[in-house]
């Protein structure tokens, strides 16, 4: 699940950017198919990799481990809820 809170996070940055996959792929390096697979929470992503990302969309790590936090948040007390 925090793959997928994460990859929320990365997507969400990416955008706010204006950034494609592609460019971002280029500016970490990385493969883009590797990036999109980060973003969909299908590939868990390394801590050096994580920040290789932010640090190539000029976002803090903190922003983007602060959103997935959040996002994790949300989903455990909707499981909660639901309980």
């Amino acid at each position: 699940m925090l793959n997928v809170m994460i990859g929320h996070a990365v997507h969400e940055a990416r955008l706010a950017k204006g950034l494609t996959l592609r460019a971002l792929a280029t500016q970490v390096p990385m493969s883009y198919s590797g990036l999109s697979e980060i973003e969909k929470g299908k590939k868990p992503p390394t801590s050096e990799l994580i920040w290789g990302i932010a640090q190539a969309l000029g976002t803090p790590l903190s922003v983007i481990l602060a959103e997935a936090s959040d996002l994790l948040e949300e989903a455990e007390k909707g499981g909660r809820d639901a309980a």
